[in-house]
C-alpha cells in the first residue's frame, strides 16, 4: 500500500494547471482595481492644482513636481503610468526633460504648451512625446486624451507580456518561457552564448 503514490502524473499535472490559472487570475483582478498614476511636471503651482483636480476627478492618481530636476527623481522613484510635462519650465525645459525620460523608459508622455505653434508639437513628438495639450487647458480635453495614450499605451504590451499561443496539444507561454506538447514541458536549447531563450 506504501507503495502507490497517492496522486497520479496527470493529477498532478491538472492541479499545477489549476494552480497556474488561479494565480494568473488572481494578478490579473488585482491589476484590474489599480489606480492609474500620473506625474505632473510643470513650474506653475496654478497649472498643477488645475492638472491634479482635473485628473483626480477623472480617478487618476496624481504627483506633481515643480520643475524638471525633481520631476526626473519623481519618475524614477514613483514609476507613474504616464507623465504630463510642461514645456517652457526655467530650471530644465520640458524638451530636455522628454529626452531625458525617452532614454530610459518608454512612458507616455503629453507635452502642455502655451505657444500654440505646429513646429514645437513636431519636435516633441520627434522628442519622443506621445501627444500635446496646448494651454490654456480644457479639463475634458486633457482627460480624454489621458485616457487614449494610456489606452494605445497599454495594448501592445499586454498582448507581448501575456501572449500565449495555443493550437491543439502544442501551447507556448511567452511570459514565462515555456512550451508544452501534449502536456508535457519541453525543453528549449539553449540559446547563442549559452543562456536559455
Amino acid at each position: 500500500m506504501g507503495d502507490r503514490p497517492i496522486l497520479s502524473n496527470s493529477t498532478l499535472t491538472s492541479h499545477k494547471q489549476l494552480i497556474t490559472v488561479a494565480l494568473t487570475l488572481r494578478l490579473w483582478l488585482a491589476s484590474i482595481g489599480s489606480v492609474e498614476r500620473i506625474l505632473v511636471i510643470d513650474d506653475s503651482e496654478r497649472d498643477r492644482r488645475l492638472l491634479r483636480d482635473t485628473l483626480e476627478s477623472a480617478g487618476y492618481a496624481v504627483e506633481e513636481a515643480a520643475g524638471g530636476g525633481e520631476g526626473l527623481r519623481t519618475l524614477f522613484a514613483r514609476r507613474p503610468d504616464l507623465v504630463v510635462l510642461d514645456v517652457l519650465m526655467p530650471d530644465m525645459d520640458g524638451w530636455t526633460v522628454c529626452q531625458r525620460i525617452r532614454e530610459i523608459t518608454d512612458v507616455p508622455i503629453i507635452m502642455l504648451t502655451a505657444l500654440n505653434q505646429p513646429e514645437e508639437e513636431v519636435k516633441g513628438l520627434e522628442l519622443g512625446a506621445d501627444d500635446f495639450v496646448s494651454k490654456p487647458l480644457s479639463p475634458r480635453q486633457l482627460v480624454a486624451r489621458v485616457r487614449a495614450v494610456l489606452r494605445r499605451s497599454r495594448a501592445p504590451v499586454a498582448a507581448q507580456e501575456d501572449f500565449v499561443y495555443e493550437d491543439g496539444g502544442l501551447r507556448i507561454d511567452v511570459a514565462h518561457h515555456q512550451v508544452r506538447l501534449e502536456g508535457e514541458p519541453v525543453q528549449l536549447p539553449s540559446a547563442p552564448g549559452g543562456t536559455p531563450p
